[in-house]
């Protein structure tokens, strides 16, 4: 047992890998005039002895031309992840579709391991989560903050409000029916912050009675779902919007402006976007979504049924290959006690004539058309 750890037994496997060679292509530190053992793992490495005349090309390349060494050169800067992709991709066994190199290696890898992607602790939280009040509450009070802000300014006078269009905005696309123009005139003294606190209260009281309606727990299953579906579709959003940055980020240098810097403030103002778009999309569905009995819904099935029922003898009329005027009745809509001939008894309508259902046109232009 004690050879396995003895010098010459490593020599021994040392000689017999297949890859020893590669020791040659690197500079191994020196101790006491000899080479050391070398395990340092760290994302320096030992250096290649042919980086020397890599890196003097790629100077050279730089002398030369600029900022148009992105395009030009033997190995053009802004295609370089082309060159190393079939190389990654079998480092970490994926498709070379799959992978894409930028930047440094701490970069490339966190990139790689977006396809091993599972929920993070806040998603877990979620779904885990019993009651989801807070995080509801939160996102509906930043969503009205932002719309009440949109017509009523931080700290302006009453000039400056835009009462009338918020109302419009509350009535139609939130349901909320609010005089909050009665509620100016009424007041000796109101300030912005009030109408804020009116509004805010008003959507309280609007979603709670929609909860009351089902019961919490029912409608906390209801607001997971809208969350998680929101969250997901808007992040894959974000990363697109996040490739499509990184493809012309490059760009900005030819605006004397550094590509990093301007990356990383670009990819903060969509991050900040997708929250706004999560906050209004979930704030919109839990606020303007219908809540029906059992009642309602027994109704509005007995409705459709009537309605399709009280759809009989539907006739199709088209012109023939000859010009003529052909009418055919379906006949699944045909009612008892009603004769297909009376389709017989309708009125010709010739393709130049107006067209029976009163829209003015020609008959040829509109029922009659050809498909």
């Amino acid at each position: 047992m004690s050879e396995l750890f003895s010098e010459a037994y490593a020599l021994q496997q040392d000689s017999l890998d297949d890859l020893r060679h590669f020791r040659e292509q690197f500079f191994i530190p020196q101790h006491d005039g000899e080479n050391q053992a070398y395990f340092c793992g760290n994302s320096l490495g030992l250096q290649p002895k042919s980086l020397s005349a890599a890196l003097a090309e790629e100077l050279d390349n730089w002398a030369a031309n600029g900022v148009e060494g992105h395009f030009n050169g033997k190995h053009p800067w802004m295609p370089y992840h082309e060159f190393v992709r079939d190389s990654l991709a079998s480092v970490v066994g994926a498709m070379p579709s799959e992978v894409v190199a930028m930047n440094s290696l701490s970069v490339n890898l966190h990139l790689m391991m977006v396809s091993f992607y599972r929920p993070d602790q806040q998603r877990n939280a979620i779904l885990d989560a019993k009651d989801l009040t807070a995080q509801i509450a939160s996102l509906r009070e930043g969503c009205f903050h932002d719309l009440v802000r949109q017509y009523i300014p931080v700290e302006s006078v009453e000039e400056q409000w835009d009462i009338g269009a918020l109302q419009k905005v509350l009535a139609e696309e939130w349901q909320m029916e609010l005089d909050l123009q009665k509620q100016v005139q009424d007041a000796s003294a109101i300030t912005d912050e009030d109408l804020l606190a009116s509004v805010a209260a008003a959507a309280n009281a609007l979603f709670t009675a929609k909860v009351d309606q089902v019961g919490a727990e029912n409608f906390t299953q209801f607001e997971r779902m809208v969350l998680l579906q929101s969250i997901d579709t808007h992040w894959r959003d974000h990363l697109s919007s996040l490739d499509y940055l990184r493809q012309g980020i490059h760009l900005r240098g030819y605006a004397q402006k550094q590509p990093k810097q301007e990356y990383k403030r670009e990819a903060f103002e969509l991050f900040g976007q997708l929250l706004d778009s999560v906050k209004n999309e979930v704030t919109k569905v839990l606020m303007t979504v219908k809540v029906q009995s059992s009642e309602q819904l027994e109704e509005a099935a007995d409705a459709m049924e009537s309605r399709g029922e009280s759809i009989a003898n539907v006739t199709y009329s088209a012109p023939t290959e000859t010009g003529g005027i052909e009418t055919v009745v379906d006949p699944e809509t045909v009612r008892s006690g009603v004769s297909l001939a009376a389709a017989d008894h309708l009125p010709r309508v010739g393709r130049n004539d107006p067209c029976p259902c009163g829209s003015g046109k020609k008959f040829k232009q509109c029922h009659g058309k050809l498909a």
